[in-house]
């Protein structure tokens, strides 16, 4: 019988939600919507990717570049280096079963 240990990321090992929802905002605003993080998580939060985008385009009243999603993937991810930490004692937790035998 096979034993897994999985978890979701967001809350658990890290809070990525705030800071993509940061960037998301810093984009509308770009876009000349002034857009709070707030503002962000209530249009946004919860929603897929092609659902933001189509909200977003309602927002700003055009359609966005093609470049849009690779723009955001490349700042969200550039905003995780800088500033996305471990939830507290999420390290301790998962030391917890650094004796479990990974593999087949």
């Amino acid at each position: 019988m096979a034993k897994a240990l999985i978890f979701g990321f967001d809350g658990v090992v890290a809070d990525s939600e705030v800071l993509a929802n940061t960037v998301l905002a810093e984009i509308v605003t770009e876009l000349r919507v002034p857009t709070k993080v707030e503002d962000s998580y209530r249009c946004y939060l919860g929603k897929r990717f092609g659902e933001i985008i189509t909200e977003i385009e309602k927002t700003v009243g055009r359609t966005l570049p093609p470049t849009f999603a690779a723009q955001f993937q490349a700042r969200t991810l550039d905003s995780f280096r800088r500033a996305l930490v471990p939830i507290a004692g999420v390290r301790e937790f998962i030391a917890k079963f650094s004796h479990v035998h990974v593999g087949t």
